[in-house]
């Protein structure tokens, strides 16, 4: 059972570890994404195998190959990732709570355990002295 628990614990510290690197990581991107934004707050990308130019009256030109655009808007991506982190705390705080819940019901269980192990004991001491 020790062995499960440090394996259970060992997976916990892991999952938690990776959700702080990929919260990192969004958060990084989300402020890389705000400084290449529009006045409209809209983030553009443009990609192509060739070089590529813009004019304002026809738009975007390239010589060759295809060009692919991605418009999405920075604002929900930003709104969605405070939304996570909303979460993200939320369910920290819930862990928290059910650490300690869990650590008084160990404790409870231990003191049980212990009570019975001395009245075990003391049974068996007087079994024995008969």
């Amino acid at each position: 059972m020790v062995i499960s628990c440090s394996v259970f614990r060992g997976k916990k510290q892991l999952e938690e570890k990776s959700t702080k690197i990929h919260n990192q990581y969004e958060q990084q991107n989300l402020q890389f994404h705000q400084k290449q934004q529009d006045s409209l707050s809209s983030y553009w990308y443009f990609s192509t195998d060739s070089a590529f130019w813009f004019h304002p009256d026809s738009g975007i030109w390239a010589k060759r190959g295809k060009i692919f655009t991605h418009q999405s808007n920075i604002k929900r991506a930003e709104e969605n990732w405070q939304l996570r982190q909303a979460n993200s705390e939320a369910a920290s705080v819930s862990d928290s709570r059910v650490k300690r819940e869990n650590k008084v019901v160990s404790a409870e269980f231990f003191a049980i355990g212990g009570v019975m192990l001395a009245v075990l004991g003391y049974w068996i001491w007087w079994r024995r002295r008969k």
